[in-house]
């Protein structure tokens, strides 16, 4: 599978066995926007349906912030108070970035 933009890490996973047709994998890519300090920013390459958001994972914690109309927490667990104030203030100062990887990777 070629990468439709070469800064993006797309990795395929929740793949999950089809129903309909046991012997076919549905696969939903999950481009990285960023790796910083143990936490990994990306999207689903499939919720271009939402808002402009991001999920965040470190470890067993997960959360989802969205960039638009502003940006906030839509929500966070498992991390503690001080990864989420890090979290905030890395999205704070990556959050124009982040929404032009969305939109060019949207096509938007």
């Amino acid at each position: 599978m070629a990468l439709k933009f070469p800064f993006l890490l797309v990795q395929l996973a929740l793949c999950m066995v089809s129903i309909l047709k046991p012997a076919t994998y549905i696969c939903i890519a999950m481009p990285t926007l960023l790796l910083l300090n143990g936490f990994r920013f990306f999207f689903y390459s499939n919720e271009n349906n939402e808002p402009t958001h991001i999920h965040i994972t470190k470890g067993d914690a997960e959360g989802k912030i969205w960039l638009e109309p502003e940006i906030s927490i839509a929500y966070m667990y498992g991390f503690n108070t001080k990864e989420i104030n890090e979290i905030l203030a890395i999205t704070n100062k990556n959050a124009e970035t982040f929404k032009t990887k969305w939109n060019e990777y949207f096509n938007q």
